[in-house]
């Protein structure tokens, strides 16, 4: 974590002895720093020593480090009292800086190939792929996204045309940094002849930022010969 410092100092020409002197942190403005946000809370319970004879004292004050993304957060720092003499009660802002990345919004940049024959025999089905990638400048946090899968158009894929079926149980996972991950969906070969068949693939959910819900349409080309007449 990091820390900011508050510098405090006696006035030239006054009398040397010691001293507490006591100071006040809270937050302030728009977004006021959190009593969580400091280590060691808000309030008036920090406080500067002065030795007999000591002219300036400084006390450092620890942020508390989080992985959320926030706005800035501002503090108001002011002397409230001293043990010996007075203070002068001009309160100094202080800004904490959000350094955390937004969370990551994953979309799909492909589904290919577009146009996909369905095969026609046990063992030679083929298969289309879906990437999906998050997008650059946010966290690289780990997630798991999960994909639906469904039929759509006038001809839509049905259950049994995919080996592994339709609805929300497809996902791929993304390990911490990684950009790119790509599913693999298997298509059910068959030998009847019947029109092309549509898919509509759709990120539905992230365990870890969003998803853009645009959908990519794939066409299973039917490549089975008409029955003899």
């Amino acid at each position: 974590s990091n820390s900011f410092s508050v510098t405090v100092a006696r006035d030239r020409g006054s009398d040397l002895g010691a001293a507490t002197v006591f100071i006040e942190i809270q937050g302030t403005g728009a977004t006021p720093v959190g009593l969580d946000d400091l280590i060691n809370g808000l309030g008036n319970g920090y406080f500067v020593e002065f030795a007999e004879g000591q002219m300036t004292a400084t006390l450092s004050v620890p942020i508390t480090p989080d992985s959320t993304d926030e706005p800035d957060e501002f503090v108001r720092v002011v002397l409230s009292s001293s043990t010996y003499g007075g203070v002068d009660e001009t309160p100094y802002l202080v800004t904490i800086v959000d350094d955390d990345l937004p969370p990551p919004v994953f979309q799909i940049t492909a589904a290919a190939p577009e146009r996909v024959e369905e095969g026609t025999a046990p063992g030679t089905s083929n298969s289309f792929s879906v990437t999906v990638a998050r997008d650059r400048g946010s966290d690289l946090g780990a997630a798991r996204v999960y994909i639906e899968i469904q039929g759509t158009g006038a001809t839509p894929v049905g259950l049994d045309d995919l080996v592994n079926g339709l609805g929300n149980g497809y996902f791929v996972d993304f390990a911490e940094g990684q950009m790119t991950a790509t599913l693999s969906v298997p298509i059910t070969p068959d030998g009847m002849d019947e029109p092309d068949e549509f898919v509509r693939v759709v990120l539905s959910s992230s365990t870890y930022g969003g998803v853009d819900e645009t959908p990519y349409l794939v066409t299973i080309v039917d490549d089975d010969l008409p029955p003899p007449v």
